[in-house]
């Protein structure tokens, strides 16, 4: 039975989605898709990239309203980056999912090197490697946000502390202000991830769409 019907009738499940689309010839991949709705993001947030463009100036408003009354001992989020971190982290866990399902496709695809396919073996093989890297680097920007709310806290703390210190200040203002820029980086890598991989699996449509009759499921493949 081939990956793609192995789903339930259902038109909504996503494997069904993936199945149409690759019987199509992947012409409407979910990666183009995808890519396409990313970069119509950054089009939008393109300003953010410069810290001297007018918007993130006025992103950064609320962090120096914040600094210029120390005695609210209050530091609210700004909500401008928690805004486009609640975007990002919404296509972070989205391209991971859809990294794993083409993961555990390809790895059903793969052929074994005994029959002789040694060649479309290593083809899969390289395709999975791709995917394994994009996954982990989607899993660590995700862990960049907590870094980011750890920091950001600590540095409220030192500042109510010693309201002052310029130094401090700065690096407050610093640490929001490559916040934005480091999203739109975020984006364009997540973006660039979707068009790789879309083009990968067009290239590679005729080694992946016939199902392997007999499949033996090694845990490491995966």
């Amino acid at each position: 039975m081939s990956f793609f019907n192995s789903f339930p009738d259902d038109e909504n499940c996503f494997g069904n989605k993936i199945r149409m689309q690759t019987e199509s010839q992947a012409k409407i991949s979910i990666f183009a898709q995808k890519a396409k709705e990313i970069d119509d993001i950054i089009k939008m947030n393109i300003c953010y990239l410069s810290g001297e463009s007018k918007e993130t100036k006025e992103a950064l408003k609320f962090t120096i309203d914040i600094l210029d009354h120390p005695e609210r001992l209050s530091a609210p989020s700004n909500k401008i980056i928690c805004d486009m971190d609640e975007e990002i982290n919404k296509h972070l866990n989205e391209i991971i999912d859809h990294l794993y399902t083409f993961r555990i496709w390809f790895a059903l695809q793969k052929p074994a090197i005994s029959e002789g396919n040694s060649f479309d073996a290593a083809v899969v093989e390289e395709m999975i490697d791709s995917i394994i890297k994009y996954e982990e680097y989607a899993q660590g920007a995700l862990d960049c946000y907590q870094t980011y709310a750890e920091e950001r806290g600590r540095l409220f703390t030192k500042f109510f502390k010693n309201p002052y210190y310029e130094d401090i200040r700065i690096a407050i203002i610093d640490l929001d202000q490559r916040e934005l820029s480091g999203n739109l980086t975020i984006l364009y890598d997540v973006r660039d991830a979707y068009l790789t991989l879309h083009d990968c699996v067009v290239k590679n449509f005729d080694r992946l769409k016939n199902p392997i009759q007999s499949v033996e499921f090694a845990p490491n493949a995966l």
